[in-house]
């Protein structure tokens, strides 16, 4: 999967995450994956409110 890119193998199955871990390769459970997502996802939503709010603002009629 070199040329791709980075690849992360997603199981539950400790034996495949151990073989991935060994030849090099990241892997994590399924769980922390679902976590990971979770924690991106909600700093994604705060960051997108800031940005339109600074939006917003550029766009108010002077007063």
């Amino acid at each position: 999967m070199k040329p791709y890119g980075e690849v992360m193998a997603v199981t539950n199955d400790y034996a495949e995450r151990e073989t991935v871990i060994s030849l090099g390769g990241s892997a994590c459970s399924c769980e922390n994956f679902i976590r990971m997502i979770d924690e991106n996802v909600g700093g994604m939503q705060v960051n997108l409110k800031e940005l339109n709010a600074r939006e917003r603002k550029g766009y108010q009629r002077p007063r």
